[in-house]
């Protein structure tokens, strides 16, 4: 008999991460309490860019203290491609090694129904 391997669901959008557990019955639960992006309407664009990168390194910090924790063994990651190439350069060998799937978004996703859709495929 294969043990459950505890998974977790990170969506990145352009507006903040959100975490979730998948249980054993395939269902998502929020996991963490969700990261904003927190852009100001000052210094245009590289300030922009600046804050998209304190958001992903805040994700990536999240993620990490989760994974230290032993929070998880396994990670899915949804968000727009752009956000995935980011994610992939910034993330630690500790992540890396636990980083089991991916899938480009470039729509934002609403519902925790629609994200158990998108990687039902991946249990199967």
């Amino acid at each position: 008999m294969v043990a459950y391997e505890r998974t977790f669901v990170v969506v990145i959008d352009d507006t903040r991460a959100r975490f979730f557990e998948r249980t054993p019955g395939g269902e998502l639960v929020e996991a963490l309490q969700n990261v904003p992006l927190v852009v100001t309407s000052k210094g245009g664009a590289d300030a922009r860019k600046q804050a998209r990168m304190n958001f992903l390194q805040s994700t990536i910090g999240t993620l990490s203290a989760a994974c230290n924790g032993a929070g998880f063994e396994r990670l899915v990651v949804i968000a727009p491609e752009r956000m995935l190439s980011l994610f992939r350069r910034q993330i630690p060998d500790t992540l890396r090694a636990r980083l089991w799937r991916e899938r480009a978004n470039e729509t934002a996703i609403v519902s925790k129904e629609d994200i158990a859709r998108l990687i039902a495929l991946y249990f199967r």
